[in-house]
């Protein structure tokens, strides 16, 4: 198969680079293939891109709904998800345990200097 890249003069038809994944057409001859520059094109002969159309046409009309229904069940989560995030995060700091209830209720007293200062005094009395 002849090889074509992008700028050329090229003959009317459906041109695919396999490489790149790009497919272009070509509507008139002698027209430029506006394209990617360095990629391969091969042209497609058309009775093979008539044959593909009924199942490109198929794809299309089986995966359209379904990509849609992703689309917006993706919007939904992410929204759904900012908006939690909204909401909690200023409330976060309530949800961090700063004292320990049962940490303080066993730990010792401390003594402080005032205290230890009278108990020297009353020794030596």
């Amino acid at each position: 198969m002849k090889a074509y890249y992008a700028s050329e003069q090229v003959p009317y038809g459906l041109y695919f680079a396999p490489r790149g994944f790009d497919i272009r057409f070509v509507g008139a001859e002698g027209e430029t293939l506006e394209g990617k520059e360095n990629l391969r094109y091969v042209r497609f002969p058309n009775l093979v891109a008539l044959g593909l159309l009924p199942l490109i046409g198929a794809t299309f009309y089986f995966a359209f709904p379904v990509i849609v229904i992703g689309v917006v069940a993706f919007t939904a989560v992410k929204l759904g998800a900012k908006a939690c995030t909204a909401v909690f995060d200023g409330k976060a700091h309530l949800m961090v345990m700063r004292w320990n209830p049962s940490t303080a209720y066993l730990k010792q007293p401390r003594k402080n200097s005032l205290d230890s200062t009278k108990d020297k005094e009353d020794e030596i009395k």
